[in-house]
C-alpha cells in the first residue's frame, strides 16, 4: 500500500447557527411562532476557501496534482459563526 500523508492541513472545528426551514405548501397560522430557536451547528473540515463573508470546509479531499478533487463541502457565512478552532496535524501518515 502506498503512504498517504496529511501534512500541515489547515483543518478547523466550527460551531455555527443555522436556520429553519419548513417545506411544502401550509397555511399561513401554520408557521410556527414565538420563540423558536434556530440548531446550533458543528463541522468539522478542511478548509478549501474563504473570504470576508464565508467559509467552505470540505469533508474529504484527493490531494493531487493530476486528480484534485473533493467531496462533501459546506459552505458557511461567517455572520453565523459562533466559534471556530483550528486543529492542527503535524503529519499524519498511514
Amino acid at each position: 500500500m502506498d503512504e498517504f500523508e496529511i501534512y500541515k492541513e489547515e483543518i478547523r472545528y466550527i460551531r455555527w447557527k443555522d436556520s429553519l426551514v419548513g417545506s411544502g405548501w401550509i397555511h399561513n397560522s401554520d408557521i410556527p411562532t414565538g420563540d423558536k430557536e434556530a440548531p446550533e451547528v458543528i463541522s468539522v473540515g478542511f478548509v478549501h476557501c474563504q473570504s470576508d463573508k464565508s467559509i467552505t470546509l470540505v469533508a474529504n479531499k484527493i490531494n493531487s496534482n493530476l486528480n484534485g478533487q473533493v467531496n462533501g463541502y459546506i459552505t458557511i457565512p461567517k455572520v453565523s459563526i459562533l466559534e471556530q478552532k483550528d486543529i492542527t496535524l503535524e503529519k499524519l501518515s498511514y
